[in-house]
């Protein structure tokens, strides 16, 4: 009989070595790990009982989960039946009834044709009773796959863009030139990968800025645009200046006309002073109402006094005292 510590000793050195496998890996590999799996498993003692060599399945199952993810190539249908049968296989050794269930009828669903040998699965054993009934389950209904554009998928070793829903599922995403480009194996209520639920990413469109209209100023007069929807202000035409007024013989009115239009000059400046800090981006929106009181008020002003220095100005010109 072996001894149980070497055999022990040479799983711990076996298991880093099958685990650090290179990719990419091809089926044969997998296919190689789930033999050494079931030889472990299936193993005998010097007195022909079976005595399930646990280190050593774990090791190669560790290694084949490792190889299943670097596959380079589509699995086949007895191969993928294989690898679910070996995950219920390990869930029987750990005593785990709920997770071999589905498994077993994974691996149904991917080959109903396999049948187990009596050296790995007995009469009335676990693996053996647990296999018949999910033979004799009904077929799970299939989930649809959404994959991205010009790629297809390998389910369960088959071609096909569903998977059966509620069971362990290996799936594989093949490119445009059919090359496998991923591997994953998918456990009940796992999330899918992003692939096998795609999104069509949606285009961002910029939102056009429309820029604002200036600020109308009061009195201003407005245009209608070409297009019939801008507002275009025309600002208020700058009152003329006042020639300078030709010497009459009335020289008193003359000069009084002249402080009035200085008068009005000085107005109008404040007026347009306010009206520019009205017009600045910068001025704080709670000093808007008061410059535009201002502005107006000396804006009229200015008015009223250069009315009144060009009617002294006529007056002066034409009146003798």
């Amino acid at each position: 009989m072996q001894n149980p510590g070497i055999a022990t000793l040479i799983a711990v050195l076996l298991v880093p070595a099958l685990a650090q496998a290179d990719c990419p890996a091809t089926v044969a590999t997998l296919s190689d790990d789930l033999s050494l799996a079931i030889d472990a498993f299936a193993k005998r003692d010097v007195d022909g009982a079976r005595t399930p060599d646990k280190e050593g399945f774990t090791a190669a199952q560790t290694s084949a989960a490792t190889h299943l993810d670097c596959l380079s190539e589509a699995l086949t249908a007895p191969d993928a039946a294989a690898y679910h049968r070996l995950k219920a296989i390990g869930a029987d050794l750990l005593d785990k009834p709920d997770e071999m269930a589905p498994s077993f009828r994974a691996a149904v669903e991917a080959d109903k044709t396999y049948i187990f040998p009596m050296t790995i699965a007995g009469r009335g054993s676990t693996l053996r009773n647990g296999y018949t009934v999910a033979v004799g389950v009904p077929v799970a209904e299939r989930v649809e796959l959404v994959l991205p554009p010009e790629h297809s998928a390998v389910v369960d070793g088959k071609a096909n863009d569903t998977r059966p829903d509620g069971l362990p599922t290996i799936l594989q995403l093949l490119g445009a030139d059919g090359a496998v480009t991923e591997t994953v194996y998918v456990s009940p209520g796992a999330d899918l990968p992003e692939w096998a639920n795609y999104v069509e990413p949606v285009a961002e469109v910029e939102p056009e800025v429309i820029p604002e209209a200036p600020p109308l100023w009061e009195g201003d007069a407005v245009e209608t645009a070409a297009d019939g929807n801008d507002a275009i202000p025309i600002p208020e035409p700058r009152p003329p200046e006042d020639p300078e007024p030709e010497l009459g013989p009335n020289v008193p009115i003359l000069a009084a006309a002249g402080g009035s239009a200085l008068l009005g000059m000085a107005l109008y400046g404040v007026s347009s002073s306010a009206k520019g800090a009205f017009n600045d981006p910068n001025t704080p929106v709670d000093e808007l109402d008061g410059l535009r009181s201002t502005s107006n008020t000396m804006g009229y002003a200015a008015q009223g006094a250069l009315a009144t220095a060009v009617g002294l100005a006529t007056i002066g010109m034409v009146v003798e005292f």
